[in-house]
């Protein structure tokens, strides 16, 4: 069998978007967000692109996160200008992108302009133009802002939807998913259990989650795995590093990379068709 590396290194000749965006061929779209914050989705973005590009792999990291973005941040790095910067047209994408850890590229968000719904859409038509830069873009979307997460999410495959084993944030998820079918996106959902104790208590958040979704919203909701509650977690934040330079050899990391293998080097779970919704 191939080692994680060099099935990671193939990421992008297999990969294909289920829908192309104004202009021709476009990196392979992948949004992370959750339906609350501090559910660790920013976390998990940086230390997934960390993990795709160390496998050889170019990967955009994009902080889909316009007025509160921390990855930047968390990576030490000063920004140059926003995400919003671009929208606004007030600066272009060579502009902005910051070399991060693993030389991964980073686009930072953070306080700057408003961005209307109009200019929102532009990125779309913008996605064709950063194939230059990275055959994968990875998005960090949070707790799906606006304007962002209506122009990205059909192009989305898959959404990587963060939750963790807490009550609150297992409901908020039903409820995100319930939005997401009112709304009529058809996106593959990939579910990731943050902070769990193990794979039994993390399996156990999907099937519940996913029998209520097929039931009341006939929308199957797929299962990526688990990260596990690690204390390396905080320790890497609190020095601004990510998680995979510094703590290459915890739980967390180790999850962390098994997740980049096992979602970027097979066919995203595809949704029921939505019908009968409530």
């Amino acid at each position: 069998m191939p080692d994680q590396a060099t099935a990671l290194r193939e990421l992008v000749s297999r990969c294909t978007s289920k829908q192309t965006p104004p202009g021709g061929k476009a990196p392979r779209l992948v949004v992370v967000a959750g339906s609350q914050a501090e559910v660790g989705c920013s976390t998990l973005a940086l230390n997934l692109a960390v993990a795709i590009r160390r496998a050889g792999s170019p990967v955009l990291l994009l902080d889909g996160d316009l007025q509160h973005g921390c990855l930047a941040r968390r990576c030490g790095l000063p920004p140059r200008g926003t995400l919003s910067d671009v929208l606004t047209a007030r600066k272009l994408f060579d502009e902005v992108i910051l070399k991060g850890p693993a030389d991964i590229q980073l686009v930072p968000a953070g306080a700057g302009p408003e961005v209307a719904l109009p200019a929102a859409r532009g990125l779309a038509e913008q996605l064709p133009a950063l194939h230059r830069f990275a055959e994968l873009l990875l998005v960090d979307l949070g707790t799906f802002v606006e304007p962002l997460a209506p122009v990205l999410l059909p192009y989305a495959e898959p959404l990587l939807l963060v939750t963790t084993p807490d009550a609150a944030s297992v409901l908020d998820t039903y409820a995100l998913v319930k939005s997401l079918a009112g709304r009529e996106i058809q996106v593959p959902l990939q579910l990731i259990v943050n902070r769990a104790a193990g794979p039994g208590e993390a399996e156990n958040v999907h099937q519940r989650l996913d029998r209520c979704c097929r039931q009341f919203l006939q929308y199957a909701l797929g299962y990526a795995g688990f990260v596990p509650a690690d204390p390396a977690v905080a320790a890497a934040a609190a020095c601004q590093r990510t998680l995979l330079t510094e703590f290459a050899d915890s739980p967390a990391s180790q999850a962390i990379a098994a997740l980049a293998d096992s979602l970027f080097t097979h066919k995203p779970h595809t949704p029921m068709p939505m019908s009968g919704r409530t």
